[in-house]
């Protein structure tokens, strides 16, 4: 037997035609079976790993890892159970496969059975295939992508994605149409999928027609110009994976959603997505701006410097990373800027400013005394004149200094105003 001993940096091994064992270690590694019973383990780093003819072990280890078991009776452990996503590929199959992550087995189109561990997507070949979801008891996503041939998916319970963004770089030619409500989705490639207890739906690069159900849905349209009905329920649109897919066509701006108008120019800056029965929206990775609309929205502005107006309702207005500009406007809002130096807003109403660990420099330019509060909980203050003690009056602001690391300035406000009633601790 064959060992193969990588380092921290990326490795590239290929084993030989008998039984090898490969330990990839850390980096981002490349690791082949070439032949042989093969024992190959990924270790820390996004790996790729492939077994080949043989009874293979495929060890994935920590991060997100992608592994194809190839022919025979393979063992594949994702590894770190819910704390990465790793992938399973059966794109190379030679007939319907079936999955079941619930028990860990597959039938993996090429004559053999597989025991599956701790696997968060599962990509599927050309034909016919069944695909069920495992039982996550926590809120971990599962995700499916079912290429060509007329596919059943069952998440099964927890958050469940059918994915049909590979569609067309594997020879899609349009857009889907998903009814969630019918069970139904037309891929890319004019095939039928019958789908159940789906949650989540990653469209393609084409103009798809999306449509909900009475439960709370996530979509992802892509770049196209989309249709999007949410249905019943609390329904998201969600641009945060554009980038992966879109850059090829244009997708390098922030976008501009506005559901008053009922409308979302995506990334590509040319795109627009009709957005009906919406309540929430999250951004992309460049400079979006994200207006909600008369209801309670929750808006997140995921990467870049975005802009984010929540107007009438009770909003949840999240910037997460970059230097964001939040505006509650009408209502009760729940306001936090994430990471960056961050600029907020209330408005009107009894608005809450959250901040947590990595907030940075964050300025309240409007918090009212008696109305308003602060909630500082993450910083884990034993009560509030610790807090009040860690303030100083500045001009006519008042800065808290929340960590070593981490402030916030309230604009036109006294020192001498600030007390307990002000505080969440």
């Amino acid at each position: 037997m064959a060992a193969f001993n990588g380092s921290n940096a990326p490795d590239w091994f290929v084993g030989g035609e008998l039984r090898d064992k490969i330990n990839g270690f850390g980096g981002r590694d490349i690791l082949q079976g070439n032949g042989g019973n093969d024992i190959i383990k990924g270790g820390s780093g996004d790996d790729w790993i492939e077994g080949s003819d043989g009874n293979d072990k495929l060890l994935g280890g920590g991060d997100a890892d992608w592994l194809l078991g190839g022919r025979g009776n393979d063992y594949i452990d994702g590894g770190s159970a819910g704390n990465d996503f790793d992938k399973v590929d059966y794109a190379s199959a030679e007939s319907s496969i079936n999955v079941n992550l619930a028990t860990g087995i597959a039938t993996d189109g090429l004559g053999g059975h597989d025991k599956l561990i701790d696997i968060e997507e599962v990509l599927a070949g050309r034909f016919n295939d069944v695909l069920i979801g495992g039982n996550k008891a926590n809120n971990n996503l599962e995700s499916f992508v079912g290429l060509a041939g007329d596919d059943i998916i069952n998440g099964g319970s927890g958050i469940d994605r059918a994915d049909y963004a590979s569609d067309f770089g594997r020879g899609g030619y349009r857009g889907i149409f998903a009814d969630l409500e019918a069970n139904t989705v037309r891929d890319g490639f004019g095939d039928i999928d019958t789908v159940f207890e789906i949650e989540v739906i990653r469209a393609t690069v084409r103009d798809d027609d999306l449509r909900g159900d009475d439960q709370d849905n996530r979509f992802d349209p892509l770049s196209g110009f989309d249709y999007i009905d949410g249905r019943g329920g609390r329904d998201e649109v969600s641009y945060d994976s554009d980038h992966l897919f879109t850059e090829r066509s244009g997708g390098r701006v922030g976008i501009r959603a506005d559901l008053r108008e009922g409308e979302v120019r995506d990334t590509t800056g040319w795109n627009i997505d009709t957005l009906i029965s919406i309540e929430d929206v999250r951004g992309s990775i460049f400079d979006d701006d994200i207006r909600g609309d008369g209801k309670a929205n929750r808006l997140r502005g995921f990467d870049g410097d975005d802009f984010i107006s929540g107007r009438g309702g009770r909003d949840n207005l999240q910037g997460e990373n970059g230097q964001d500009f939040i505006f509650g406007g009408k209502g009760n809002d729940v306001i936090a800027g994430g990471s960056g130096n961050d600029i907020l807003r209330g408005g009107s109403g009894a608005d809450t400013f959250v901040f947590e660990q990595g907030a940075d420099f964050d300025r309240v330019r409007d918090f009212t005394n008696g109305v308003d509060l602060l909630d500082v909980s993450a910083f884990g203050f034993s009560s509030a004149a610790s807090v009040i003690s860690g303030a100083r009056q500045v001009g006519n602001s008042v800065r808290i200094e929340l960590s070593e690391d981490d402030a916030v300035v309230l604009k036109n406000f006294q020192l001498t105003d600030l007390d307990a009633g002000d505080l969440i601790i």
